[in-house]
């Protein structure tokens, strides 16, 4: 298996000295030092995401004090290289954004020009300012404090682009497969937009531009694995520049990382407009107790198998009580806390593959191996009686993928179950071997007499690949009928 492992925080909110937030630092230090024991997978991390909001107001000692209170003892944690240079990639957040930095009138002419012209000119008027130096000049001098932070854990051999604290793109090698890594600012509108009441509103009214992650995907060639990092959500966007960063994005990465809600989740997206995983982070930093819990600090690891491309999220959540970090099992809805899913990208090209040279002898069912795994999925197969030996045949239906060959059936998952359970009504005449496949778990096969079949079930969590054989055999010489077999329950999700 070839694993590439890493971390996702957001939303720090440094300002100084502070003892609840040191108190925080240490439960995540401890938990990071201690993943090992929530998966072993997680032994080697290959680099962390900070995705936004490092500071609290963009100021140079909040960034001092980040780099000696989060970022050494966090790199420590996780035994991140050279204190996390070359291994630690951040995108800048609305807090991030030095308000002192840009006077006011400067920032009235900014908003008229890009909120006041025309919607159909508004794409027009961000190129524009991305691509002339005295605009894009003045749009940096607030993040003059975070490029200089960000650009001090940039390495060399990693960072290929760094555009002043706009976009930057990091690639690193793991096993042989290239990554890129791609920080976009969002937040360079922020702040321009005030409501009524002269408080900061900053939803339908920010931008990434076009140009901004054009000019980043041209650095980055053809990388195995694709991800992009910005502090907010699309839907945060102005409207027109939401459409394209989505298209953008959702066809050019693999995995598009946020924070700036304060809400965990994961999304597994497979559209029109592409595939791709969305992550957004709960903050990291909130305070120590949050009435809401939705809204406990919160980060996550994430594994990924590059071969099977198939991933795993482990969700932590700050507990007030006991001080540390735990799985977040309300929201994974499991007591580890974690959440598998495949890369839509790379399993869309195999299920097409798999579809395209797929011939049925009975029917076929159009597999849905795309969408998020239910809660509980049921399957029922009622196998027509067959007359053994039979032509080869193969048969596709839901999630599973079966071969008929002489006396013996081959079952295949092609996709994730937490729970696997198989009913073969037994026949009179009739004896059944079953063997699994694929290192699948599974228990001894044992006989329900209430419902007079045998049953096989899986005693641990079931991976594409997986399966099972299944051979009868005659107790007479006669010809021989295969009885019903019925595919009882598969449940999802862990």
């Amino acid at each position: 298996m070839t694993s590439l492992a890493w971390i996702h925080l957001s939303d720090w909110h440094q300002k100084g000295d502070n003892l609840d937030q040191e108190i925080v630092r240490d439960a995540l230090v401890a938990d990071v030092r201690n993943r090992s024991s929530i998966d072993e997978r997680l032994s080697k991390i290959h680099f962390a995401v900070i995705s936004g909001d490092i500071a609290y107001n963009g100021k140079l000692e909040e960034y001092v004090a980040a780099k000696k209170y989060l970022i050494a003892p966090f790199s420590d944690a996780a035994e991140l290289e050279n204190n996390g240079v070359g291994s630690i990639f951040f995108a800048p957040g609305n807090h991030d954004f030095n308000r002192d930095a840009m006077p006011s009138l400067s920032l009235s002419n900014i908003h008229l020009l890009l909120h006041e012209k025309a919607y159909a000119r508004r794409r027009d008027c961000h190129q524009d300012v991305l691509r002339q130096k005295e605009f894009k000049q003045l749009l940096q001098r607030p993040f003059l404090e975070y490029n200089d932070f960000m650009s001090s854990y940039c390495s060399d051999d990693v960072t290929v682009f760094n555009d002043n604290g706009f976009a930057a793109v990091h690639r690193i090698t793991v096993h042989n497969k290239t990554i890129a890594v791609l920080c976009l600012n969002s937040a360079w509108l922020s702040g321009l937009n005030k409501d009524c009441t002269g408080r900061i509103n900053d939803y339908g009214y920010l931008a990434v531009g076009e140009e901004q992650i054009r000019t980043a995907l041209m650095k980055i060639a053809t990388p195995d694995l694709v991800i992009a990092v910005m502090h907010h959500p699309i839907s945060w966007l102005q409207e027109f520049d939401a459409n394209l960063v989505e298209e953008w994005l959702f066809q050019k990465c693999h995995f598009v990382l946020h924070g700036h809600k304060h809400l965990p989740k994961i999304d597994v997206l497979d559209s029109t407009t592409g595939g791709v995983i969305v992550v957004p982070s709960g903050a990291v930093f909130n305070g120590r107790d949050n009435q809401d819990q939705r809204y406990e600090n919160s980060y996550n690891f994430v594994h990924l198998d590059l071969d099977k491309q198939i991933g795993t999220i482990h969700f932590r959540r700050w507990n007030v009580i006991d001080k540390t970090f735990v799985p977040d099992a309300m929201l994974a809805k499991n007591d580890k806390g974690c959440f598998h899913f495949f890369v839509p990208k790379q399993r869309q090209q195999a299920g097409n593959d798999a579809r395209h040279g797929m011939s049925a002898l009975v029917s076929r069912w159009e597999p849905d191996l795309m969408k998020r795994p239910f809660e509980r999925l049921e399957v029922e197969l009622d196998w027509f009686q067959v007359e053994l030996p039979v032509t080869s045949c193969d048969l596709e239906y839901k999630y599973v993928s079966y071969d008929l060959l002489e006396d013996f059936y081959k079952l295949a998952f092609n996709r994730m179950a937490k729970k696997f359970l198989m009913r073969i009504t037994k026949s009179s005449d009739l004896e059944i071997e079953v063997s699994p496949t694929g290192d699948l778990p599974m228990k001894e096969i044992s006989y329900n007499e209430a419902r007079d079949a045998y049953e096989v079930e899986s005693n641990e969590m079931v991976f594409p690949g997986m399966g099972l054989t299944i051979q009868w055999f005659p107790s007479d010489s006669g010809r021989l009928r295969c009885s019903s077999a019925v595919f009882n329950r598969m449940n999802i999700s862990e």
